[in-house]
């Protein structure tokens, strides 16, 4: 069976009670996933370290569509190849087991700003990737993004912050010790990302324009597009050291009629 991009579902909104988050970490050899039933109101959440093992490597790049083969040649740095077969193979064997599907089998149609779907499906999905570490969250009938960062302190940070932070938020870091101001950063940068990541516009949106909080605490959020303003869920994620991580979660759902 081929689920392809032709086929769509009449879709209608309802309101969501609070989800239920459940974290997973992904084994280290594509074959031995094995996922849970993942509920109307859950929301699965899988954490993976990227691998070089070369047998593995070639394995989920026999799983990539051509797409997304020419999309993995742009990139210069042969990790950065490997980072992107790595995390794309990840997420084509993990859908795979929700689905029961063989993974070369999905389809995936792409939003303007390029955020993957799979039509005709109630599941959802969003991937991130970064420094060797993967996340994709997983749920059904409403819009998800998530995001993850490696903690650093390589850069003017308080600069990038005063660009693309709220005042608030700028006013906030700045009060923190300066030991502390790298993680919260990071906390907001990926809180931010994870919301416009569910939204389908990426760095597209202007990340001004969403406040957060620099601490890693379950929010609302709202956005203001036009007359209407969105609400979204953040949570944050539990992720080993050194990185950061957010799930952003639309606060209705999507029912077929």
């Amino acid at each position: 069976m081929t689920i392809s991009a032709q086929s769509c579902l009449a879709m209608r909104q309802v309101s969501m009670t609070r989800p239920r988050l459940q974290g997973f970490e992904f084994p280290e050899y594509p074959g031995n996933a094995s996922v849970p039933t993942l509920g109307q109101n859950e929301i699965h959440v899988w954490f993976a370290y990227g691998s070089s093992n070369a047998l593995q490597q070639a394995e989920y790049k026999t799983l990539l569509s051509r797409d997304e083969l020419d999309r993995m040649a742009r990139f210069h740095f042969e990790r950065d190849r490997h980072a992107f077969v790595f995390a794309h193979g990840f997420l084509r064997s993990l859908l795979a087991e929700y689905l029961q599907l063989s993974p070369g089998e999905l389809r995936f149609d792409y939003s303007d700003h390029a955020k993957p779907s799979i039509s005709a499906i109630d599941i959802q999905f969003n991937l991130s990737h970064t420094a060797g570490a993967v996340v994709v969250g997983v749920c059904r009938n409403r819009e998800i993004g998530v995001d993850i960062e490696k903690v650093r302190s390589d850069f003017e940070l308080m600069s990038i912050a005063s660009r693309f932070f709220t005042p608030n938020e700028c006013e906030t870091l700045r009060r923190l010790p300066e030991p502390e101001r790298a993680e919260a950063f990071f906390h907001c940068w990926t809180r931010k990302e994870a919301v416009l990541k569910a939204r389908g516009d990426g760095l597209s949106f202007p990340l001004d324009r969403v406040e957060v909080s620099v601490t890693p605490e379950e929010a609302i959020v709202g956005v203001q597009t036009g007359s209407e303003e969105q609400r979204w869920r953040v949570m944050p994620l539990n992720v080993p050291a050194g990185y950061v991580a957010a799930v952003a979660l639309s606060e209705h759902q999507q029912t077929a009629d």
